[in-house]
């Protein structure tokens, strides 16, 4: 029993050394652990604040840096990885607030999320071309870069990549980029000029959000989805053109702005809440008409529609205008039909019924906008005596 005994204490004792030896591993002040007969470099306790990281150690091949690997460390000041390495982990240089200086190699093909983020005086920024995605986060709050190019082959850049770098004045996008997410580049109040890239898709919610200096965005022809509050309250932002292609626009896409003519395209199917025209008045506490703001729609279009069932100012146009024509005497605004004999449902009285009527039954549901009486009798669909959102389902049904 005691031969039994002394086996087992051995074979424990074995297990917990290797463990130990596995997880505890260090070379030039590196602290790695070894997975499948790789380096993972999990910290750092040398004293070095130019930090070379090596693509091999102790003769293992470095595949990673693990996350937090480098978390809150204060005494970097520029950090340049060795080709070979491939990933960098979530959160790995989160807090370096002396960091300057990084260089990431084109073998990095995964960066983390927030992997950057929150290093202050960071400045000096070298992207690899491995990369199809710049991380979640990964350089928000990073509030001395001034400059960034993307390199070509990122596809997308995810949610807050660039969040509150306030002082970024100057971004190169490349032709891959097909997505910019949720706000990607909001607070970045020194950007005053972007060039959105021919293969760009989709802005998400908030992507330009507060941006105080940018005062020009021209959509390439494949845009397609502009999301909610893309360009929310971008107060110098005069000039905006919107290419035929776009398909959806969402909530208060260009609220806040300085935008006073905006051509909407053919192609738009889909609006949210004042998408545009609109400004928030923070006495009333409600949306009014932006005073000399007018649209430039295509005769039959959405965005006709549109302007004409929110009683926004518009002219319409044969063409998609190269710029928005002159609009100096221009007043025409949406009229209501001559006619007399208006069907049940056609509440903005344009002769058909439509999405732009259930628009219209709920702002007045929601307190927005008063209906007419005369109106209030059209929205009644069912025709019960009240006005409420069952009236809304039954239009929709009996257009499907």
């Amino acid at each position: 029993m005691k031969k039994v005994v002394s086996l087992a204490l051995a074979f424990l004792t074995c297990i917990s050394l290797c463990i130990f030896s596995t997880s505890a591993l260090e070379a030039e002040g590196f602290t790695y652990r070894e997975d499948e007969g790789k380096a993972v470099i999990t910290g750092y306790s040398g004293t070095e604040t130019d930090l070379f990281i090596p693509a091999t150690l102790n003769g293992l091949k470095v595949a990673e840096i693990e996350d937090n690997a480098f978390y809150q460390n204060h005494s970097l000041t520029s950090v340049a990885i060795e080709n070979g390495i491939e990933e960098i982990g979530n959160k790995a240089f989160y807090n370096c607030t002396g960091l300057i200086k990084v260089t990431i190699p084109d073998s990095i093909t995964e960066i983390g999320d927030s992997a950057f983020s929150y290093c202050v005086y960071l400045t000096d920024v070298t992207l690899g071309k491995g990369i199809d995605e710049i991380s979640n986060n990964c350089f928000s709050h990073d509030t001395r870069i001034e400059s960034i190019t993307i390199p070509e082959g990122v596809k997308e850049l995810d949610d807050g990549a660039f969040e509150e770098c306030t002082h970024l004045k100057n971004v190169t996008l490349p032709s891959t980029l097909t997505e910019i997410g949720k706000y990607a580049f909001a607070y970045t109040y020194n950007l005053s000029s972007i060039t959105l890239p021919e293969n760009l898709e989709t802005i998400d919610e908030g992507a330009f959000y507060f941006n105080s200096a940018l005062t020009e965005v021209t959509f390439p022809a494949s845009m397609k989805y502009l999301s909610h509050y893309a360009f929310y309250s971008n107060s110098s932002l005069a000039s905006v053109n919107l290419n035929e292609g776009l398909l959806t626009m969402g909530d208060m896409s260009f609220d806040g702005t300085a935008v006073t003519t905006l051509y909407i395209p053919s192609t738009l199917l889909t609006a949210g809440s004042y998408p545009f025209g609109y400004i928030y008045n923070e006495e009333t506490f409600e949306y009014e008409h932006k005073p000399g703001f007018i649209a430039f729609c295509k005769e039959g279009s959405y965005g006709a529609q549109l302007c004409e069932g929110f009683g926004i100012p518009y002219m319409l146009v044969s063409d998609t205008p190269a710029t928005v024509p002159a609009t100096e005497g221009a007043t025409q605004k949406a009229t209501e039909t001559k006619q007399t004999d208006f069907k049940k449902g056609d509440v903005t009285k344009d002769g058909e019924v439509n999405k732009i009527d259930t628009n219209a039954i709920q702002k007045h549901l929601a307190y927005l906008e008063k209906l007419t009486d005369d109106k209030l009798k059209l929205a009644d669909f069912d025709s019960n005596g009240k006005v409420n959102i069952k009236d809304t389902t039954k239009i929709m049904i009996s257009i499907k």
